[in-house]
C-alpha cells in the first residue's frame, strides 16, 4: 500500500511539472508577441495601401496562436530554424495558445483582433497570423512564425521571428522571409 502511494504521489508531481512547463512555454509566447505587435506590423511595405500616407490601414490579427505542421513540411524550413541553433524537425510539437488583445496605438494603422474569422466592410486590409510558437528553454531562444495576407491588394508573406532572452528581456534579433506571394 505505501509503494502504491510512493507511486501515485511521483505521477502526480511528474503531471504538476508537465503542466507548469507547458505554461510557462505559453506565458512566454504570449509575452513575446503581445510586447512586439508594433514590430510584426512595423513592415507592411509590400502593402500598395500603405505607400498611400494619408489612408490608415485597416490591420486584423488574429488573437490565437496554431501549430501549422502542414507548412512546413511544404516549405521544407527545418534548414533556417536548425542555423539558428534549434533542433526542428518533423516530430517537432509547437505550441498553441490564445494572446491577449493589447490596447495599441500605432500610427496609420487601426489594429483590431479576431477570433475566428475578420469581419469588416473594407476592402483593403492586411490580415495578421502567427503559428509554429516554439521555445528552447535552455537555449533561450524562440521563433514564431507571422503570416501576413494583403486582402483586396494581393500580397501575401511569412517570415520567421526570432528571439533571444538577455538579462530576463526577450529581444528580437531578426527576421527571416520564408515565403512571399
Amino acid at each position: 500500500m505505501g509503494g502504491n502511494f510512493k507511486f501515485y504521489c511521483f505521477l502526480l508531481l511528474l503531471s504538476i511539472v508537465s503542466c507548469k512547463k507547458e505554461v510557462l512555454s505559453k506565458n512566454v509566447g504570449q509575452h513575446i508577441i503581445e510586447n512586439n505587435i508594433p514590430l510584426f506590423i512595423d513592415e507592411l511595405h509590400w502593402s500598395t495601401i500603405e505607400k498611400e500616407r494619408d489612408n490608415r490601414i485597416l490591420v486584423m490579427i488574429s488573437d490565437q496562436v496554431t501549430d501549422n505542421s502542414l507548412f512546413l513540411e511544404e516549405c521544407d524550413c527545418f534548414d533556417i530554424f536548425n542555423k539558428e541553433g534549434f533542433d526542428i524537425n518533423d516530430d517537432t510539437k509547437f505550441e498553441e495558445f490564445n494572446i491577449n488583445s493589447p490596447s495599441l496605438s500605432i500610427s496609420n494603422k487601426d489594429v483590431r483582433f479576431f477570433r475566428s474569422e475578420p469581419k469588416t466592410n473594407v476592402n483593403n486590409y492586411v490580415e495578421v497570423f502567427f503559428n509554429n510558437f516554439y521555445l528552447n528553454k535552455e537555449k533561450n531562444k524562440s521563433f514564431v512564425i507571422v503570416e501576413k495576407i494583403g486582402r483586396g491588394i494581393k500580397s501575401w508573406t511569412k517570415e520567421v521571428y526570432f528571439f533571444s532572452k538577455v538579462n530576463d528581456n526577450w529581444k528580437f534579433e531578426k527576421k527571416e522571409l520564408l515565403i512571399s506571394g
